[in-house]
């Protein structure tokens, strides 16, 4: 069988491809395997406010805005219990908006390490879809080389000839 160079690169890059959408897909898991066995209490907050003006919100980097990478977020007043200790938090627009209750799970051992809702399953979404991508590469990977060595036994066939 006889793969031109062309050919070889596109498959390296499948099967690169396929590598990183699964190592991506694994470490998307492990976020939401970490955050379901430690986050087991859980406090009740408030969306207080919706907006898309980032300039009125604090560092990026603090505890309070943990969740929030999107210009449209919103503002959630906690009913802290004493054990979480922020009052306020910031993440994206989610399904709930301003005036409905959301739950907010934390850790007990570590309360900065928590989740607002359902957060925990965009990570789980993410993981499918790293891996359905990276299986989806290698059936790709494996299609073009049954169609290479089809296509080089009947160029070998037409050379005997």
């Amino acid at each position: 069988m006889h793969i031109k160079k062309a050919e070889s690169f596109c498959l390296v890059l499948i099967i690169v491809s396929a590598i990183v959408f699964f190592l991506a897909g694994k470490w998307q898991t492990g976020i939401y395997t970490k955050l379901k066995k430690s986050c087991t209490a859980q406090v009740f907050g408030t969306v207080v406010n919706e907006s898309k003006d980032r300039g009125v919100l604090k560092s990026r980097a603090s505890a309070e805005n943990k969740y929030l990478t999107s210009k449209y977020w919103r503002h959630i007043e906690v009913e802290t219990d004493g054990v979480f200790r922020l009052r306020h938090i910031y993440t994206n627009v989610g399904a709930e908006h301003k005036g409905d209750r959301i739950v907010i799970h934390y850790d007990p051992n570590d309360p900065d390490n928590y989740y607002p809702g359902d957060k925990a399953d965009d990570y789980k979404t993410a993981a499918v879809f790293a891996y359905g991508a990276s299986g989806l590469m290698i059936v790709t990977a494996l299609f073009l080389l049954k169609r290479f060595y089809k296509r080089s036994e009947l160029s070998n066939e037409g050379a005997d000839k």
